[in-house]
């Protein structure tokens, strides 16, 4: 305005519980007398080389702020508390612990509390009569203190005509740390760190010439350390001569968020030059981690190292690095694994990683549930080119929708269980970088080539690979056996490859193990399928590839698709009466009007259940149709047709036409598997024009697996601690099929043991005991025993045991097979052999399971003997010293009433 202007400024806000406002008008003034400084807001907080000034302006305060407000529920901005000018310290901005004129008796001195200003319910006339020159600006500083918990809106208005704009806030809190402004280092800021608070930091660049640490080690639980502006202007650098890490997380629960991490050296003693997590629950994320180098010629360096549980790993980017980019791992060595059913539980999702020297994501050393999803992984280089490696005892690892790419290996599984790769974009493979001639992989299964956990046949096995697009390799999946031993079946009777667009690749598919991979409906870039026959990637022999998809899965544009749901039916022995249920459903159809279709199955392995009622018709139809069904159980095939009959509408959408339910009708035998398609053929759409609707078919499979038979003891480790003592232990077969006739023997230790009887639960066994020997032979069993069962129970007897001593605290005894047989040595199986424990009550001497005053008696008796004495009881020498003292009787009279072991 070309006037002066009187201004007030009014603050309101939802609650004015807990808050504390002041506010200085007079900063202008003070800047504009001062040089060196380029703004206001440099006068206010200074800088490298000039000073800050918080204390030295004129304050006027809410009514009520001059109140005791306690320091622990004030956190200050930085050298708000700190007079430069005037070297005045106090602790809090408001309160009345000392703080210069706070009376507002003395305005000489600095800072100086000028006025009150008074509260109108929730509105508050902070600034009163402030005069503003003609056509100029006037800069004011705000500090708000809230003490209660909850959520606050502030509006400032002020006289007509006149614009507030604001400019900056200093975000601090009762938990927040803010870096410079309190401390002038993250070092110092996690030092005097609590538990649960926020570091939150500035923009700058933070290095070990400004007074950083490395590593920042973090032992706090529950600490934020963020950035305020993200990881663009947030810079922590090694300045190419600092170790690694950057930060070493050793506490639970803590977040970093949003810095750029870079130049760091590293070499293998000091490996991680980014973040080491060894605390459990963290979160590391929009990080950037880079230029992570080894000082020698190893390679070295890790952008991201967790040896935690329950981590998260999110929207970093991971780039130009020694060695790995991410590393997850357990331990180093079985022994030190916790229990497998805990997972290390990690997630690392919508991170970018790339340009590594050996590794770009990196799962080893028994590590448990890992997700790696929805991230860009691409370029690593020499000497381990590989962008995502699984291996060394890594289980339970999901790899899904990434785009993975420009590596000698895309994806690397040594020596892993569990691991399922699906929806990911595998792409374009480089040859090795040391020999040019060896062609690169998009996936590499392998065993644990390495010999990382001293074990080169542990295999990789359980592997799931679906839904993916694999393309432009050396290899679109390779399968390798470099052991010179070992049984190679389960790494690939238990991997699938299915549902995948496979093309662009010199080979499709190589399967190096001589036992054959379950490849089907795959799409290999033709309709006519994979080379040698067709025109698609070439695939090796061990490879069932049919039936291939003659379109790329799924439709890249709305098809109409006939198929088979659930595709795939899995079950394992005993599956004998086991039913199950599939659906034929017509999807993302347009106009139908009419349909056939067949379907086939195996009728030796499936008989269907409900052949009169599995047909399904549109709704939209009602009853204006005609259909009509016809099948045979005996050959396994069922035939269905339907049309809509004037004037019912054509279907649009998708619908079920056909609901089967199927009952299994046999159990394979071990080592033996088998498998049938749900087999659709003959499959008609067509439109009111009597026109075929273009479509999709796929069919569906069902596959029983078997389990080695067991023959076991339960309990496999019975137990007495008195005699005599009886108990049974059964005698039992787990999941075997078609059990006619079994034999076996069971040796004991006579001199503890004694059988009393044997129960077999079968006509005409042949049973024999004594001497230490069960023998049971049973034939001719109708019908055959199929499943679990109890075979036979043996009564025992504890016929001897001992008195326990310092020394002996139990005896041991093995309950072996040595003769089993099933179906006349016809049927694999194996044999669980058992182990009986005789565990005396200590300070029982007469062994009858409880200490009572006979027990104290006898060894009253022999009290003062010793070896050689003819009242010498060996039994009452409990502390083997050849004495009978009172070392016995304390060891029998701290037990006294005592019952069981």
């Amino acid at each position: 305005m070309p006037y002066n202007t009187i201004v007030d400024i009014n603050v309101s806000v939802t609650s004015r519980q807990g808050v504390h406002i002041a506010c200085s008008a007079n900063i202008t003034a003070f800047f504009e007398n001062s040089t060196g400084y380029a703004t206001w807001w440099d006068w206010l907080n200074g800088n490298e080389t000039v000073p800050y000034h918080w204390g030295e302006m004129d304050w006027i305060v809410s009514n009520g702020s001059l109140t005791s407000i306690s320091y622990d529920k004030i956190q200050h901005c930085g050298d708000m508390y700190v007079d430069s000018g005037g070297g005045v310290e106090y602790k809090t901005f408001m309160g009345n612990t000392y703080m210069a004129d706070w009376n507002l008796s003395d305005s000489a001195n600095d800072p100086d509390i000028v006025s009150t200003a008074y509260w109108e319910g929730n509105r508050i006339r902070i600034i009163n009569d402030l005069i503003i020159p003609a056509n100029s600006m006037v800069n004011m500083v705000f500090k708000i203190v809230i003490t209660e918990t909850g959520a606050y809106n502030f509006n400032l208005t002020t006289t007509p005509g006149v614009t507030i704009s604001p400019s900056s806030w200093t975000v601090g809190g009762a938990a927040t740390i803010l870096v410079p402004y309190d401390y002038p280092t993250i070092y110092e800021a996690i030092n005097n760190a609590s538990a649960g608070e926020t570091i939150l930091v500035y923009p700058g660049t933070y290095n070990s010439s400004k007074g950083e640490v490395f590593p920042e080690t973090i032992n706090i639980a529950n600490l934020t350390i963020k950035s305020k502006d993200g990881a663009s202007l947030t810079i922590i650098d090694g300045e190419n001569s600092s170790w690694g890490p950057a930060f070493h997380i050793r506490a639970n629960g803590v977040k970093i968020e949003g810095f750029t991490i870079k130049n760091f050296k590293a070499d293998s003693s000091h490996d991680i030059g980014g973040i080491l997590v060894e605390g459990n629950n963290s979160i590391i994320s929009d990080n950037v981690l880079g230029n992570i180098f080894n000082s020698t010629t190893e390679p070295a360096g890790i952008g991201i190292d967790i040896h935690a549980r329950n981590v998260k790993i999110i929207g970093n980017i991971v780039h130009d690095v020694g060695s790995i980019g991410i590393r997850v791992r357990d331990h180093w060595k079985e022994e030190f694994q916790g229990p497998s059913t805990i997972s290390n539980n990690i997630v690392i999702e919508n991170n970018t990683v790339y340009r590594t020297n050996n590794t770009c994501v990196l799962v080893t050393g028994y590590a448990r549930g890992v997700i790696i999803e929805n991230n860009e992984i691409y370029e690593s280089l020499k000497p381990t080119p590989y962008n995502i490696f699984i291996h060394y005892n890594a289980s339970n690892i999901v790899i899904k929708n990434n785009y993975i790419y420009d590596a000698y290996g895309n994806i690397v599984l040594a020596g892993c269980n569990n691991v399922t790769i699906t929806g990911n974009v595998i792409a374009n493979t480089t040859s090795h970088p040391i020999d040019p001639t060896v062609k690169g992989k998009n996936i590499y299964i392998l065993n644990d080539y390495g010999n990382w956990t001293g074990n080169p046949e542990l295999l990789s096995t359980n592997i799931r690979i679906t839904n993916n697009t694999i393309r432009n390799g050396g290899y679109g999946i390779r399968i390798l056996y470099t052991a010179t031993t070992g049984n190679t079946e389960p790494m690939v009777l238990t991997t699938t490859i299915n549902y995948n667009n496979i093309f662009g690749n010199d080979h499709g598919l190589e399967n190096n193990v001589n036992v054959t991979v379950d490849a089907r409906y795959n799409w290999w870039g033709n309709e006519t399928g994979p080379k040698p026959d067709g025109l698609g990637d070439d695939v090796s022999d061990n490879v069932v590839f049919e039936p291939w998809l003659i379109k790329p899965y799924p439709p890249s544009m709305p098809i109409s698709v006939v198929y088979v749901t659930p595709k795939l039916i899995s079950v394992e022995v005993p599956s004998l009466g086991t039913q199950f249920t599939v659906y034929v459903t017509i999807a993302n159809v347009s106009g139908l009007y009419g349909f056939q279709f067949t379907i086939k199955w195996n009728s030796s392995l499936l008989t269907l259940t409900n052949p009169t009622t599995a047909h399904r018709i549109p709704l939209v139809w009602e009853n204006k149709y005609i259909s009509q069904y016809n099948y045979s159980v005996t050959d396994g095939n069922y035939t269905l047709f339907a049309s809509a009959r004037s004037p019912a509408p054509t279907f649009n959408g998708t619908t079920d036409v056909a609901m089967f339910i199927f009952k299994s009708v046999y159990d394979p035998i071990y080592p033996q598997n088998v498998t049938c398609d749900l087999s659709l053929e003959n499959v008609d759409l067509v439109d009111e024009e009597a026109k075929a609707i273009p479509h999709l078919v796929y069919s569906g499979n069902y596959s029983c697996y078997s389990k080695m038979p067991e023959l076991v003891l339960s309990p496999q480790e019975p137990s007495a601690y008195k005699v005599p003592a009886e108990f049974d232990v059964n005698v039992s077969i787990i999941i075997v099929v078609n059990l006619t006739a079994f034999e076996f023997e069971l040796q004991y230790n006579k001199s503890l043991l004694e059988v009393l009887a044997v129960d077999v639960p079968f006509p005409a066994p042949i049973v024999g005991y004594g001497d230490g020997k069960v023998y049971v032979n049973v034939t001719g069993l109708t019908p055959p025993v199929n499943g679990s069962r109890v075979l036979a129970t043996i009564r025992f007897k504890a016929a001897r045991g001992i008195v326990w001593n310092t020394q002996t605290h139990v005896i041991n005894s093995s309950l072996n097979f040595t003769i089993h047989r099933l179906n006349g040595g016809l049927i694999e199986h194996k044999a669980v052999n058992g182990t009986y424990h005789y565990t005396p009550v200590p300070g029982d001497l007469d062994m009858d399971g409880a200490v009572t005053i006979i027990d104290l008696s006898a060894a009253a008796r022999a009290f003062g003997t010793s070896i050689g004495d003819p009242d010498y009881q060996e039994y009452a020498d409990l502390n083997l010293d050849g004495y009978i003292n009172i070392r016995d009787i304390v060891l029998i009279a701290r037990n006294f009433g005592r019952e069981g072991p």
